[in-house]
């Protein structure tokens, strides 16, 4: 019922309000440091993978994870993501600055 309404109306229609639908909220915008992990992961998953063609692409049968180390201005790190050899199910440890302990990610 909820989303035939949500369909003829428009999912972010004041009409739904008289329905008892609120409104979905907006998406929290992603802190700049998620944002540079993000980025640098993939930059360094590509690297580590090379510039591939489809038929290439479809022949990589490794699931494991490169590593990952973010340094602050001043030359600390400030976040390192730990590898993941092929074949391995354990998730990455992540370890934030450098007195931090290592944590698992959410």
């Amino acid at each position: 019922m909820i989303a035939a309404l949500k369909t003829t109306f428009g999912k972010n229609s004041p009409v739904l309000a008289s329905f008892g639908i609120a409104a979905p909220k907006p998406r929290a915008p992603r802190a700049a440091l998620e944002q540079a992990i993000s980025t640098a992961l993939a930059a360094n998953t590509r690297a580590v993978r090379g510039t591939l063609t489809a038929k290439q692409r479809q022949a990589i049968t490794a699931t494991g994870k490169p590593g990952l180390t973010v340094l602050g201005p001043n030359g600390k790190p400030l976040l390192t993501v730990a590898p993941v050899a092929p074949g391995s199910r354990e998730p990455q440890m992540v370890t934030v600055g450098a007195e931090a302990g290592p944590t698992e990610p959410e």
